[in-house]
């Protein structure tokens, strides 16, 4: 305000002094607009503020739970008025910790410290951003550092058990069983969410949904509204973080930490499989002459495709590698069947590959581009997009859980749960446990 002052001062008597050049004022008038020049200039701040960074050095690594200690000097002529701490990515998206400042004096020393405590933020290039201004001038300077994304741990693992009527929800620790939680339901499906720490179980009534928060075990409420539809399928949605429910008269609900929804109907025919591919969530029905894919967008429940075949189906599996197609498999005339099914043209391509031709009992999901199948003759390990396959006969489970983090199997039987290799024809572990359904498996993220 005050330059704008002498500024318009400075140009009145300016002209002032013009209009007078030739009276006996003159000179008096031009020395005091030179006394006024000088008070303009000396008050005009045209120098930003210097930022001197003193830590941490360029390309520093931090890894989870690290402490950023953040040193820096700013200097400005007149006065600093704010001072402002970031991480950034080069696309200046804010990431932990901002910290402002306000400075009284000519000087400011930054030592403070930024933990690293994201424990999703993906491993990069980062920058320590710093700007200060002196209320005309800013000035900005970065500092390239490294993240390192927290490791993915195992944190619990639990084991689902019939007990009676009533359905026990135990933790193995040590292998040995800990009681967790009690369901009073004859338990179907469910499973828990390392990214909300929700977990969900039901039998095929929907009222008998129950859900819990983890670690505290409280109830969610998030049961389903007043049906009586019954489920007959189920489908844990890791990737956009909730629960698809299919049900005998065709309709398909998701369950959120906010509630359970209606996400489509697909008929009157019975779900029998629900998966997922990028964008789209896939349901399978059975019609009396055939069966249904309906390809389904996750983001609104419109379904965009429905494609009919005449065969049984067991699993869908997506692969890494697949950008545009699933895998298809199941059962005709009593033996397995390998089918693409192309999501562009809706066009159902067969296998020709080498698989097991026995019946299919159940499909798991391995990694990359493996998976698994449970036949008549044995446990499969398909490889790299099915060129190649291993059979294990001694093992036939009635479920497979796949742990993608230690690359290990999870057989389920009646009475055992045993621990194999990635490859499945190994045993490294047995556990004796009656009554055994299903395991679930924590992650830290």
């Amino acid at each position: 305000m005050l330059s704008n002052y002498f500024s318009t001062m400075y140009s009145l008597v300016g002209r002032f002094c013009l209009s007078l050049a030739h009276s006996p004022y003159a000179r008096i008038l031009a020395l005091f607009f030179l006394l006024l020049q000088a008070c303009r200039n000396r008050d005009e701040d045209n120098q930003s503020p210097t930022i001197q960074v003193e830590s941490p050095t360029v390309g520093t690594i931090f890894y989870y739970l690290n402490t950023i200690n953040v040193r820096a000097t700013i200097l400005d002529e007149k006065q600093i008025e704010s001072v402002k701490l970031e991480v950034t990515n080069s696309s200046n998206i804010q990431f932990l910790e901002t910290k402002e400042f306000y400075p009284t004096g000519k000087a400011f020393d930054i030592n403070y410290s930024i933990t690293h405590n994201n424990l999703y933020l993906p491993s990069g290039t980062y920058y320590i951003k710093i700007s200060a201004t002196d209320g005309e001038n800013e000035s900005i300077v970065f500092r390239e550092i490294q993240l390192i994304e927290a490791p993915r741990l195992l944190e619990r693992m639990f084991v689902i058990r019939a007990l009676g009527g009533n359905t026990a929800i135990d933790t193995l620790q040590n292998n040995s069983l800990m009681p967790c939680i009690s369901y009073s339901q004859q338990y179907l499906f469910g499973s828990i969410d390392s990214r909300t720490q929700q977990l969900v179980a039901c039998s095929n009534d929907p009222s008998s949904l129950l859900s819990y928060s983890y670690p505290e075990f409280e109830v969610l409420s998030t049961s389903f509204p007043p049906t009586n539809e019954t489920i007959t399928a189920f489908f844990h949605d890791k990737q956009h973080h909730s629960f698809f429910w299919g049900t005998q008269q065709g309709n398909l609900w998701r369950t959120t930490t906010s509630g359970t929804q209606l996400f489509t109907s697909t008929g009157n025919a019975p779900v029998h499989n629900i998966s997922a591919h990028s964008n789209y969530i896939l349901a399978e029905t059975e019609g009396i002459t055939n069966n249904y894919i309906h390809v389904i967008r996750n983001d609104n429940g419109i379904i965009e495709t429905v494609l009919s075949f005449n065969w049984e189906l067991k699993g869908i599996i997506e692969l890494e590698s697949e950008n545009n197609r699933v895998l298809l498999i199941g059962n005709e005339n009593n033996a397995s069947r390998f089918s693409w099914l192309n999501l562009n043209t809706g066009a159902f391509n067969e296998v020709f590959n080498f698989y097991d031709s026995s019946p299919v009992l159940s499909v798991c999901d391995g990694s990359g581009n493996d998976f698994y199948a449970v036949h008549a003759n044995g446990l499969a390990h398909y490889s790299n997009v099915l060129d190649n396959y291993t059979i294990n006969a001694a093992h036939v489970p009635t479920k497979l859980v796949y742990d993608d983090l230690q690359h290990v199997l999870f057989a389920v039987n009646q009475d055992q749960l045993q621990l194999l290799n990635e490859t499945g024809l190994n045993t490294l572990q047995t556990i004796a446990t009656p009554g055994i359904l299903d395991v679930w498996l924590k992650y830290n993220k």
